[in-house]
């Protein structure tokens, strides 16, 4: 059963699975999303359901280092690279990172 796939409001996974979010810090040149990111995600593929680490939507939301930014133009190019996790065609999701904005000067970029 943990095994078989599963439909939950109309998205088909392929597993009762789910990874859950888990920030890795990563995303040291520019909070943009790299090789070794993709790999750690790829590795998982087999989850049914991946929620992704939390992302800052701006730069402004960065509550600490090394996290991906949905603000960077970069990203969706270096997303699109990682083929072995859109081969795999299991679902995943985009987190906002809890932060969201920061209003205060010492922590703007």
């Amino acid at each position: 059963m943990l095994f078989d796939p599963f439909s939950v409001a109309g998205l088909r996974l392929a597993n009762r699975t789910v990874m859950a979010p888990m920030t890795r810090n990563r995303a040291v040149q520019g909070n943009a999303p790299n090789e070794l990111m993709a790999r750690y995600y790829a590795q998982r593929a087999s989850a049914g359901l991946i929620v992704t680490e939390g992302t800052s939507p701006s730069p402004n939301g960065l509550g600490y280092a090394r996290i991906p930014g949905l603000y960077n133009d970069d990203l969706v190019r270096r997303m699109q690279s990682d083929a072995p996790l859109n081969a795999s065609d299991m679902s995943t999701f985009y987190t906002p990172d809890a932060r969201g904005y920061t209003d205060y000067p010492a922590l703007e970029p």
